[in-house]
């Protein structure tokens, strides 16, 4: 037999098949044949599922206990595209799968053409008794299958009608253009059309753009042309229909979608806002964007590639953002970082934005924890020698080898904010916002050890209120902290209040202007005063970094009274030592919100 006459036979084959099961469907062989006639189709109630029960709403099989899993959609197939006589049966081989469950219902639907019947609309294969048209034109039918969870799906299948009977003997081939595509301007698109044909082979593809500004399109007369995509504002769509026909000269359409958007751009608006233990960044969509990522690092990225970010300081990348929003935990301290944003689409990722820098914010609860700090004393001394690094041999046990001054000098110490040698402050705004240690203008200083927040003095200069340079008559009119003598009222004139320079007269006015967010302003305890004194400094013995412009002519006064006599404590910041000054004599203020626990005052 030669090669071409086994080509025909195959055919002839394939088309004896072709109209052996139309004429089963129709029932015209029934009961051929040797043995009990034929049986009728099935109503498909069990065709195309498993037995398990394992959906949304079912029992576990093994615990009987209710089951949580969520529960998987069925899929739905109603068989590929036929050609048929005008006026006859075809038969539909629909199925359904379901992979948690069991299919409850068939459902079958004519949803285009001049109306069929169809014969068992329940079940999962049935028979169409087809019309009679007196010219071609195509039915479409959906199958929609439901499993035992209420879950659906529907497929549609496509018959085209011929009128004369020499027709129907090429069934007309089925076509596929691919699935749509989404591209970037300058990439090089390939389209992947399918043809197949039941009874003989697919002889031409035939590919034109019916959508959008023409482009060049090679290689049409192929199932894979391809074409450069083109600038476009924006994004544009383009649409291509593939034709295919077969050895008979049937053809059959398909048409295919291509998305082609611009560069992908950076995003604008760029936005970064702290709270305590949180950084959320917000950003304005990039049309055709399908993701976002994020660069972040505790400096600035300028003057170096975003793929060169690991170099930075807490260099990080997050991939894959589905949204125009983003948030993270910001540590426990006050941290400034920097962030850009780039838009994704495949592999096209834009330049980075706009760098945006915010510090992270960290909580303060003022208040007493029950806590003190350490005396400041960072280095030991021998007999003839101090300032020397600890430890030293011959001299153990000094106030350097031990504590929080000793941690901060190995290292080893955690601090919130920052501070010379053990203390740990942050500096804090007069909204009562903590900012970062680098800070040039602040308020107060809240220390993180004592829980305790301090007024913070300006420049002498001008007639600023907190002035450095303003002195004040111990006066407090408090029988519970006066010991019954509230003080010198008036005599004080070194202030910048246009009343009487006294303590109490000071204390109302700060807590007028609520600094830093509180108006409980007071004087501080002797213990507390002395809390923040830092004994390995002198002139002053304080961090200036936090206290600038702390008086060491005069003392600071105290709210804690001496028992044998009118006069009060008060703390000088030369060397930090404690000493008592008579109520009506002035002296510098510096103020506290918060409080010691009792056995500490």
């Amino acid at each position: 037999m030669s090669s071409e006459q086994g080509n025909m036979m195959n055919k002839q084959l394939k088309l004896w098949r072709h109209i052996l099961a139309s004429l089963l469907a129709a029932g015209l062989l029934a009961g051929c044949g040797s043995g009990d006639s034929a049986q009728p189709v099935g109503d498909g109630a069990t065709s195309g599922g498993d037995t398990g029960d394992t959906g949304d709403g079912g029992t576990d099989p093994v615990t009987d206990e209710p089951d949580d899993t969520p529960n998987t959609a069925p899929v739905a197939n109603a068989g590929v595209d036929q050609s048929a006589l005008a006026g006859t049966t075809i038969y539909l081989p629909g199925s359904g799968e379901d992979s948690d469950g069991t299919i409850a219902s068939y459902e079958w639907v004519q949803v285009e053409g001049t109306s069929a019947i169809i014969n068992n609309t329940t079940a999962a294969t049935t028979t169409v008794s087809l019309p009679l048209v007196g010219a071609a034109e195509d039915l479409t039918f959906s199958l929609t299958v439901t499993d035992n969870d209420d879950a659906s799906h529907t497929d549609e299948v496509t018959i085209s009608l011929f009128v004369e009977a020499d027709q129907v003997t090429n069934a007309k081939p089925v076509a596929d253009a691919g699935a749509d595509i989404v591209v970037s301007t300058g990439d090089e698109v390939g389209l992947s059309g399918l043809g197949d044909d039941l009874d003989g082979v697919i002889t031409s593809y035939v590919w034109q753009q019916s959508d959008g500004a023409t482009v060049a399109l090679e290689n049409a007369n192929t199932s894979t042309p391809s074409f450069m995509a083109p600038e476009v504002d924006g994004f544009e769509t383009f649409t291509f229909v593939l034709t295919v026909t077969d050895d008979g000269g049937a053809t059959a359409a398909d048409d295919v979608n291509v998305e082609v958007f611009s560069l992908m751009v950076p995003p604008e608006n760029i936005d970064a806002v702290a709270t305590p233990g949180t950084i959320t960044l917000t950003w304005d969509e990039v049309p055709g964007a399908e993701t976002y990522n994020l660069y972040y690092a505790e400096e600035s990225f300028e003057g170096d590639e975003l793929a060169n970010y690991a170099r930075r300081a807490g260099g990080t990348l997050v991939v894959g953002i589905d949204s125009l929003s983003y948030e993270l935990d910001s540590p426990n301290t006050i941290t400034e970082f920097y962030f850009v944003v780039t838009a994704v689409r495949g592999s096209d990722e834009s330049d980075g934005s706009e760098e945006v820098t915010v510090a992270s914010e960290v909580g303060i609860l003022v208040g007493a924890t029950d806590l003190l700090n350490d005396t400041g004393f960072d280095t030991c001394a021998t007999a003839l020698e101090a300032g020397r690094l600890c430890p030293i041999d011959s001299f153990k046990e000094q106030d350097g080898d031990n504590g929080r001054d000793s941690e901060a000098s190995e290292g080893t110490l955690e601090k919130s904010g920052s501070g010379r040698a053990g203390f740990d402050f942050f500096k804090v705004d007069a909204k009562g916002k903590p900012l970062a240690s680098g800070a040039e203008e602040w308020d107060c200083v809240f220390d993180n050890r004592t829980g305790l927040l301090w007024e913070v003095k300006k420049s002498s200069d001008g007639l600023d209120l907190q002035s450095t340079a303003s002195k004040f008559t111990w006066y407090i009119n408090d029988s519970s902290i006066n010991g019954g003598d509230p003080g010198t009222e008036t005599g004080g004139t070194s202030c910048n209040l246009n009343g009487d320079c006294n303590t109490t007269a000071y204390i109302a006015a700060i807590n007028a202007e609520n600094l830093c967010g509180y108006s409980n302003w007071r004087l501080p305890t002797v213990m507390e005063l002395t809390s923040i004194i830092d004994h390995g400094a002198v002139q002053p013995a304080v961090d200036t970094d936090f206290f600038p412009l702390a008086q060491t002519l005069l003392a600071y006064w105290t709210q804690t009274v001496y028992a044998n006599g009118g006069d009060a404590w008060a703390v000088e910041f030369n060397t930090g030592t404690v000493g008592r000054r008579a109520r009506s004599s002035e002296a510098y203020v510096r103020l506290v919100v918060g409080e010691l626990p009792e056995e500490d005052q």
